[in-house]
């Protein structure tokens, strides 16, 4: 990790409670995924209506909502080959500045 990854990770170590156990893997897979692909709209089956709380990155759909805490977990259709976990929290640092970019409307 770069100094200024511990440095903005440290922000976080007495008050950031996450509610799932870090995964190297999903980590590792989140990451390499937003090196190549964008941030994607999902749908809700009728194909109409977007689904707010989800966004899909390369092969992953992601939960996108209650940032910093549970934010950028493998969401259900995900689910099966990673768990219930999370990324690091500079990973979710980076995917939250990433998916403001590119999907400012689905951001608070």
């Amino acid at each position: 990790m770069k100094p200024i990854g511990k440095l903005k990770s440290l922000k976080y170590l007495f008050n950031w409670t996450t509610l799932y156990p870090y995964s190297k893997e999903w980590d590792y897979e989140l990451t390499r995924a937003m090196a190549k692909y964008p941030f994607k709209l999902v749908y809700y089956p009728d194909g109409k209506s977007i689904d707010r709380y989800v966004a899909q990155v390369g092969p992953h759909i992601v939960w996108i909502k209650n940032y910093p805490y549970v934010a950028f977990r493998p969401e259900k259709r995900t689910l099966k080959k990673f768990g219930l976990v999370r990324p690091s929290r500079l990973t979710i640092e980076r995917a939250y500045k990433k998916l403001k970019k590119e999907l400012p409307e689905l951001v608070n």
